[in-house]
């Protein structure tokens, strides 16, 4: 039997273990069970998270990879404090599982410890590697992203997401195993002959005048031309609440970052967590450099659905006439506050281009992805705020 996929969801929030057996239940229905099999949960901070994967693993006794979210999404549609799984499984199905620790204080060393698991269990080239890591509140999005590259080396795409805790931005949690951790990092590699690719998308863009970093220290912005970086947020959008879920929708435009490419204008966004008023800074979702280009990003719901229409075109043109095996994706959790009730359109919108195919997605604290794996000059993964990035993996030709 070759690969297949299937996704489960259940909103079971009351009982953790009930919850995950009902997802794992879900998914095994759909699929005929093969040789070898593994699980990615995604799931609300809200669950009794070991007694989740205890009732995913009383049904798929198989290695999981997950952690925590902002929301999550299946091809059934959005949802809200579910648990959603994602089961891979096939005789012909190659993988690894790794797992790094410590990954605020030394984010080189925890990918490293992960991909060399995940790596030696494979055994070959991996075809796409999918991370979830607690990068987010650590400011560690571009060091694992950067690391994740070194391993890779170019030759498989990467794709993944950080984790969340449902926008309290106090602490979220990874899945591996039967283990629950934070500040860790769940790796899975694919190889087999599989093929995948990424796409990334964001729906917003510059607007005003650009400024220049004269003061930050990692993901701490105080200063945009000698001037508190506040001044030059309100310079567009006047006196606004700071709580972390206004802020998130008035992100920065990394101009230093910007590819053109057949027309298509591609930027890395920072989105603001929150402002710190004793010290008069912006945390920001990433680290900016200093002395960079920055400019204030504009969007709209209807703009960052028709983002997300994009990706999906984009993708479907690079898988051609191929039904997917799976898609996979991460949206910032910005974008979800900037939707409010018109969220499940961006899942649809997905759906809408690959009708049937298994889909497991999450609103994220940050994402990992390329502007295009397909296209050399957009292959690299980047780390990314207020953007969708979305995979199809695909089975051998």
């Amino acid at each position: 039997m070759r690969i297949q996929a299937a996704t489960g969801s259940s909103e079971a929030l009351e009982d953790g273990f009930v919850a995950g057996r009902e997802a794992a239940a879900q998914a095994l229905g759909g699929v005929e069970r093969g040789a070898r099999s593994v699980v990615v949960v995604l799931c609300s901070v809200m669950f009794d998270l070991e007694a989740v994967l205890r009732g995913v693993r009383s049904v798929i006794d198989a290695p999981v990879v997950g952690g925590t979210t902002y929301s999550e999404a299946t091809d059934a549609g959005h949802t809200d404090d579910s648990v959603s799984l994602l089961l891979l499984t096939g005789d012909d199905l190659r993988f690894g599982v790794g797992l790094g620790e410590g990954l605020a204080a030394d984010p080189q060393a925890a990918v490293d410890a992960a991909w060399s698991a995940a790596q030696a269990m494979l055994g070959e080239a991996p075809s796409l590697a999918i991370a979830l890591p607690d990068a987010a509140l650590s400011h560690q999005g571009e060091a694992v992203a950067d690391a994740l590259l070194r391993h890779s080396g170019g030759r498989c795409p990467i794709v993944g997401g950080c984790t969340g805790d449902g926008g309290r931005f106090q602490q979220t949690f990874q899945l591996f195993g039967d283990r629950v951790l934070s500040d860790a990092i769940p790796l899975l590699l694919l190889g087999g002959g599989v093929t995948a690719h990424v796409v990334t998308r964001t729906g917003w863009t510059p607007m005003g005048e650009p400024g220049v970093v004269t003061r930050v220290e990692e993901n701490r912005l105080f200063e945009i031309d000698g001037a508190p970086s506040i001044q030059f947020l309100r310079r567009y959008i006047g006196d606004f609440d700071v709580h972390p879920e206004v802020m998130g929708t008035y992100p920065i435009a990394l101009m230093d970052e910007t590819v053109e490419r057949d027309g298509v204008t591609h930027y890395v966004i920072r989105s603001p967590f929150f402002y710190d008023a004793a010290s008069d800074s912006i945390a920001y979702g990433g680290r900016i450099r200093q002395g960079s280009h920055v400019q204030m990003g504009r969007s709209s719901r209807d703009l960052i659905l028709a983002g997300a229409g994009d990706a999906a075109l984009q993708l479907r043109r690079r898988v051609e006439r191929r039904r997917p095996l799976c898609l996979f994706f991460a949206s910032c959790g910005a974008r979800k506050l900037m939707l409010g009730l018109a969220v499940p359109k961006e899942a649809g919108a997905l759906r809408e281009a690959f009708p049937g195919v298994p889909m497991l997605g999450f609103y994220s604290f940050g994402e990992i992805g390329a502007f295009d794996s397909d296209e050399p000059a957009l292959a690299r993964p980047r780390y990314h705020n207020c953007t969708l990035v979305v995979c199809a993996l695909c089975l051998p030709a």
